[in-house]
């Protein structure tokens, strides 16, 4: 958080000239899982503890991007709930 993450182009899915992908972030104990497309990209370490009791859940999207270019997102679907963890399936 706060620095950057590099993550090899290689070994994400194509989405260039793609109109739609599938993002899916997983949070658990020891983060936040990223994948594309089905293909884990990253995991994201918790910047701080997780909450014992629920509480309120953002989805926020940037409006801009690094040089502060405006970014355009469309939305197609969101869903919250459990879910078995997918890294699981990496070990």
């Amino acid at each position: 958080w706060g620095n950057d993450l590099a993550v090899p182009l290689s070994t994400l899915p194509m989405m260039y000239g793609v109109e739609s992908c599938t993002l899916i972030v997983q949070i658990n104990e020891e983060g936040f899982d990223v994948f594309v497309q089905g293909q884990h990209c990253a995991r994201l370490e918790h910047r701080t503890p997780l909450p014992k009791r629920k509480g309120p859940l953002f989805l926020q999207f940037p409006s801009s991007d690094d040089y502060g270019n405006p970014e355009n997102w469309m939305v197609y679907r969101v869903w919250w709930g459990r879910k078995r963890s997918m890294a699981d399936d990496l070990n």
